[in-house]
């Protein structure tokens, strides 16, 4: 039997099976929950994005309008919502970032995707873990997918949409470079140009080439 280990509390396993068809596990804590999700969708560009956009939105705000005193109010930006939808199943990501570079995480499965208000049969997963550890769960988890699959069978088995490699390649190097622990220093200036800069080539061949040498030795040990 194949033993994951989680991160700190957090684990997330992904398979790909027939076409826009994918499942799994998420943990969270000691808990543990199931998920599918069918569709046209884009379940790991969805959630990849969103954590990408809380990240470099740390420590701004956002437009509010105040209907019962019309003016505008600022808010924190640092909540996300992403769903995935199954054939029977509905499930639902909401991430909050906050101050101290924790984010709490709390994952919703439920039976009718359409009417989540009304739902019944409804489990819910809750966990606040450092931001680095979360992050490291969800590198972890597209490092696997990616390595099963590769960017052709991905792109086989979820065919509207490709693997997100630039949001993998974003967060990986997040992780690489420790970019994270920068942000509670305030080392870090972070706009939304960010996203738009030229990348490094080079600097990202590397990194899918760490995959690759990884898969590559795992091989070698099965053998």
């Amino acid at each position: 039997m194949n033993q994951k280990r989680s991160i700190l509390g957090m684990d997330i396993h992904y398979e790909l099976h027939e076409s826009n068809w994918a499942e799994g596990t998420i943990k969270l804590g000691s808990k543990e929950a199931f998920f599918e999700i069918s569709g046209y969708r884009d379940p790991l560009g969805d959630f990849s994005g969103q954590i990408l956009y809380l990240i470099e939105r740390f420590g701004k705000k956002k437009d509010v309008y105040d209907f019962s005193n019309n003016h505008i109010l600022l808010e924190k930006d640092n909540i996300a919502e992403v769903t995935w939808s199954g054939d029977t199943r509905g499930h639902r990501w909401f991430l909050e970032l906050n101050d101290d570079l924790t984010i709490r995480v709390r994952f919703e499965t439920y039976k009718d995707y359409y009417y989540p208000e009304t739902i019944e049969d409804k489990k819910t997963l809750q966990y606040t873990l450092p931001l680095q550890d979360f992050l490291a769960a969800v590198v972890k988890m597209m490092d696997e997918v990616l390595a099963k699959y590769g960017f052709i069978g991905y792109k086989y088995f979820w065919g509207d949409f490709e693997f997100p490699i630039s949001n993998y390649l974003r967060l990986k190097n997040m992780m690489e470079t420790k970019r994270v622990e920068k942000l509670a220093a305030g080392l870090e200036q972070r706009t939304q140009e960010t996203s738009s800069q030229i990348s490094d080539l080079k600097a990202e061949l590397q990194l899918l080439n760490q995959i690759a040498k990884k898969v590559e030795e795992e091989d070698d040990f099965e053998e």
